[in-house]
C-alpha cells in the first residue's frame, strides 16, 4: 500500500509539471493581448512625431485592465527533525485582477484585487492608490501600496528574478520581522531627479519618502505611524528595465545603482519602538544582473526621538516590559540571461540565477556589537520555541538555484524552476527543509 501511495504522489507531481509547462504554451499567444479599454492618444504627424504646442504626451489618457496569476507545485525534501513544516503541495497562491488608469496627465489611478486560491482566502484589495504625477521629479501617492523600504519590496512578484522574495521579507511561511509590512495605507512622495534618457551617463537620483498607518486596526486608525525614506542613486544613468529584477533589456552600458533607506515604526501591542536601516547594490550589464543587501532593525524602548517619530505609545512595552533586540537580514544574488550563441531562439530568453540569503529574526541587543547583536551566550537570549514561532523564530540561511524561461522575451510571462536549500541554524540541531518549486507566472 505504501508503494502505491508513493507512486500516486509521483504521478500527481508529474501531471502538475506537465500541466504547468503546457499552460505556458497556451498563454504565449495571448501574452501581448490588448487590454486597453479606452484611450485618448496625443496628436501626431505622419512620421509619428508629437504635434501641438507642448510636444509632450500630456494629452495621452487611457484605462487598462490588468491581470496576472501564479500557479505552481512545491515539492519539499524535509529532514526528520522538521516535523512541523508543510508537506509538498500544489499552489495557486496569487490571482490578481485590476485597473490601471490615467484619465489626466497629472493623475494615475490603480486598483488591484488579489486572491490566494490555495489558502481559500476571500479576495481582498492588494493595491488601491492614486498618483498625482505632477512632475518627473515629484509625484504624490495616496492609498494602499507596496512600501519600498526593504530591497525585497522593491519589485512586485510579477517581475522578480526568483519565485520567492528574499528570506527576511515576511510572508505566510515566514511570519517573523513583522515590522516590515509589505503594504500599508499612507502617503508617499517619490520621483526621479536627473536625465532619464537611455543615452544619459550622468547620475539619476530616485527617492521615496512616506508616512503610513502602523495601527493596523480600524479602531486604532492612525494613532501610530510608520515613517520611511529611501534614496537610490543610479550612478551611470537610469537602466532600461529598472522596474524589473532582471536584465532582459541587456543594457549595453554598465548600470550600477546604490540604495539606502531608513525606517521607524511602533510595534503595536508591545508598545516598543522599531527603527532600522537597509543598504543595497544593483548592477545591470548585457544580460548580467547582480544585487546585494543588508538590513538591520532594533526593537526597544523609545527615547525622545522615538516618541516624536512614532508616538508616545512607543515609550514602553506591554505590561511595563520592554524588549531590546535586533533583527538582521542579508542577501547576494546573481542572474544571467544567456546570449544568443547559447540560446539561439528568436523572441525568447533563458536566464540562470543563484541567490544566498540569511535572516536572524531576533537576537539580544549587545552595546558592544550594536550592528550584529548578541548570541546565545548574551544576557537576555531566548532560544526559539519552534521553527515557525511568530515571535522568536530560528535564524535561517537559504541557497537558491533558479532557471527562468521567458517564451515571449517579456518578464510578465515565464516558467520558473527554483531549488531552495534551506537550513534553520539556531535550532538544537540543523534542520533540513529543502524545496523544489516550479511555477508559471503570466500577466497582461
Amino acid at each position: 500500500m505504501t508503494r502505491v501511495h508513493s507512486v500516486s504522489r509521483h504521478l500527481g507531481a508529474a501531471s502538475v509539471i506537465i500541466t504547468l509547462i503546457a499552460s505556458v504554451f497556451l498563454c504565449t499567444a495571448s501574452a501581448h493581448a490588448d487590454v486597453r479599454v479606452w484611450e485618448r492618444a496625443p496628436e501626431t504627424d505622419e512620421d509619428g512625431e508629437l504635434t501641438g504646442t507642448t510636444r509632450s504626451d500630456r494629452h495621452h489618457a487611457f484605462v487598462d485592465v490588468t491581470s496576472w496569476g501564479r500557479l505552481g507545485f512545491m515539492g519539499r525534501f524535509a529532514g526528520e527533525s522538521s516535523g512541523d513544516l508543510h508537506a509538498s503541495e500544489f499552489r495557486f497562491d496569487h490571482l490578481r485582477l485590476g485597473v490601471n488608469a490615467r484619465p489626466f496627465w497629472w493623475l494615475r489611478f490603480r486598483l488591484d484585487a488579489q486572491w490566494n486560491v490555495t489558502a481559500g482566502n476571500r479576495p481582498g484589495i492588494a493595491d488601491a492608490f492614486v498618483d498625482f504625477t505632477l512632475h518627473q521629479s515629484f509625484n504624490l501617492r495616496l492609498g494602499t501600496f507596496l512600501i519600498p523600504f526593504a530591497y525585497g519590496n522593491r519589485y512586485g512578484l510579477l517581475v522578480t528574478g526568483f519565485i520567492d522574495r528574499v528570506t527576511y521579507i515576511p510572508n505566510g511561511d515566514r511570519p517573523f520581522l513583522s515590522p516590515l509590512s509589505v503594504r500599508e495605507v499612507g502617503a508617499m512622495a517619490h520621483g526621479l531627479v536627473g536625465d532619464t534618457s537611455a543615452n544619459n551617463r550622468g547620475s539619476v537620483l530616485e527617492y521615496f519618502v512616506g508616512m503610513f498607518n502602523a495601527s493596523r486596526s480600524v479602531g486604532e486608525a492612525f494613532n501610530t505611524f510608520s515613517l520611511m525614506a529611501r534614496a537610490e542613486l543610479h550612478v551611470l544613468g537610469l537602466p532600461r528595465g529598472h522596474m524589473t529584477e532582471t536584465d532582459l533589456e541587456r543594457n549595453e552600458q554598465v548600470r550600477p545603482s546604490i540604495g539606502f533607506a531608513a525606517y521607524s515604526t511602533c510595534d503595536g501591542g508591545a508598545g516598543n519602538w522599531n527603527r532600522g536601516f537597509t543598504s543595497d547594490l544593483e548592477l545591470r550589464y548585457r544580460g548580467f544582473f547582480a544585487s546585494a543587501s543588508f538590513l538591520w532593525l532594533r526593537n526597544g524602548s523609545a527615547n525622545g526621538v522615538g516618541e516624536t517619530l512614532a508616538s508616545s505609545r512607543c515609550s514602553g512595552g506591554a505590561g511595563g516590559v520592554t524588549t531590546d533586540s535586533v533583527s538582521r537580514g542579508a542577501h547576494v544574488q546573481l542572474q544571467y540571461v544567456l546570449p544568443r550563441v547559447l540560446f539561439p531562439v528568436d523572441g525568447q530568453a533563458l536566464e540562470l540565477g543563484m541567490r544566498l540569503d540569511w535572516v536572524d529574526p531576533q537576537s539580544p541587543h549587545d552595546p558592544e556589537s550594536a550592528l550584529f547583536g548578541g548570541d546565545s551566550a548574551s544576557p537576555g537570549y531566548i532560544p526559539p520555541a519552534g521553527l515557525l514561532d511568530r515571535t522568536n523564530a530560528a535564524s535561517r540561511v537559504r541557497l537558491t538555484f533558479g532557471v527562468n524561461w521567458y517564451p515571449t522575451g517579456q518578464p510578465t510571462l515565464k516558467l520558473m524552476l527554483n531549488y531552495q536549500m534551506r537550513r534553520e541554524i539556531e535550532a538544537s540541531s540543523e534542520v533540513r527543509n529543502d524545496a523544489m518549486w516550479l511555477t508559471v507566472i503570466a500577466g497582461i
